[in-house]
């Protein structure tokens, strides 16, 4: 299924919109080494949060569920999107992959932005 609609460009310029979603990737995505792939995991109790990140980059793929014996509701829901152009400029703002120990914040206007710092 191909993504005619995607916001390539959605990073592109800091809003209120994208500097939240920059901000939650950062705390809870991955930017992944391979194929481009950014991906968002959390648990299924949080789906509608996925599905909103889908609609505002207007992805057509659904958000799916998976079965995890590690949480009390027993499932996660994952996102994921080949999204080039997003991830090297997640990647120019110091989001990038296996961030866990190497985050830092090189964009001075996400560093500013209070929707950043909301996740």
């Amino acid at each position: 299924m191909t993504n005619k609609n995607l916001k390539h460009n959605y990073f592109d310029s800091i809003n209120s919109n994208n500097a939240y979603w920059a901000g939650f990737i950062a705390n809870d995505g991955c930017v992944q080494n391979r194929d481009n792939v950014i991906s968002i995991t959390l648990s299924s109790l949080a789906r509608d949060h996925l599905t909103k990140f889908k609609k505002d980059i207007n992805l057509n793929l659904d958000v799916r569920n998976y079965k995890h014996s590690f949480l009390k509701t027993g499932e996660i829901s994952r996102l994921e999107v080949c999204f080039a152009k997003a991830k090297t400029k997640l990647i120019e703002f110091g989001i990038a992959p296996k961030k866990t120990h190497t985050l830092k914040i090189l964009n001075q206007e996400l560093l500013n932005s209070r929707d950043f710092w909301t996740t």
